[in-house]
């Protein structure tokens, strides 16, 4: 299947919205997957994975969350001591559920507008690390998406007032967890705790402990686990064909 791929900027109130677009060369609409960057921006290894959907039959769509901050992109630690960044921890604490809901809504005007070169048949979308909890809130708060996953989520559960799981209560559309082992930022009592809360959940929410550390879907990490990666890929790719109206 022919991909094209292309670098887009959205105007907005606050800016420029940077916006990584994949689409398969169809005749037709398609169906979006909205792809949510973990804490490092986007790059080329999620360039890379928004291609593996696009090869599936959907146009992927990748914005810079950090563009309220200039659009940075940061070096990911590639060795399990490496230690992240201090301008992606701060970019991570600064970008809001609130932000990610805005650029979640310019996304869908957008492309129902045309602005990409595809048609979009219906939305989805998936969340990695810092972006699993954007993906949630896209799920619960916009009505255009249709099913959503987070593939090792970070910062799920947190004591502030619009921490992500307090959304899980209001899911009404499918939605997959998948957990890493030994997690520093989605610890075992989180992940309890948000199992518990899908449990409880009338929707068709659940969640999966991989036996894979953080950040296990990208190949160039010293944390890439090849299964988890497929099974996620796999898993995600058959929930959002099905997610359609």
């Amino acid at each position: 299947m022919d991909i094209e791929s292309k670098y887009h900027e959205l105007a907005s109130d606050w800016g420029e919205l940077r916006v990584y677009a994949a689409w398969p060369r169809l005749d037709g609409p398609v169906p979006v997957v909205l792809m949510y960057m973990d804490a490092f921006g986007p790059r080329p290894e999620l360039f890379s994975i928004a291609r593996q959907y696009a090869s599936e039959g959907f146009g992927v769509l990748l914005p810079n969350l950090f563009g309220r901050l200039g659009s940075p992109v940061f070096p990911p630690p590639n060795q399990e001591m490496d230690q992240v960044s201090p301008g992606a921890v701060e970019a991570n604490d600064k970008t809001t559920l609130a932000d990610g809901l805005n650029d979640t809504k310019l996304l869908v005007e957008a492309c129902d507008g045309g602005a990409f070169g595809f048609a979009a048949e219906f939305y989805t979308a998936i969340g990695y690390c810092m972006g699993g909890r954007f993906a949630l809130s896209g799920v619960v708060d916009h009505p255009s998406i249709t099913a959503g996953a987070s593939a090792h989520g970070g910062r799920l559960v947190t004591s502030n007032h619009d921490s992500p799981h307090l959304l899980i209560e209001r899911l009404e559309k499918p939605f997959r967890f998948y957990f890493a082992k030994d997690d520093v930022t989605c610890p075992e009592e989180h992940q309890s705790f948000i199992e518990d809360l899908c449990q409880r959940s009338p929707a068709d929410v659940s969640c999966h402990r991989m036996s894979a550390h953080h950040g296990w879907s990208f190949p160039d990490r010293w944390c890439f686990d090849a299964e988890a990666s497929s099974t996620v890929f796999r898993e995600t790719v058959s929930l959002f064909r099905e997610a359609g109206p």
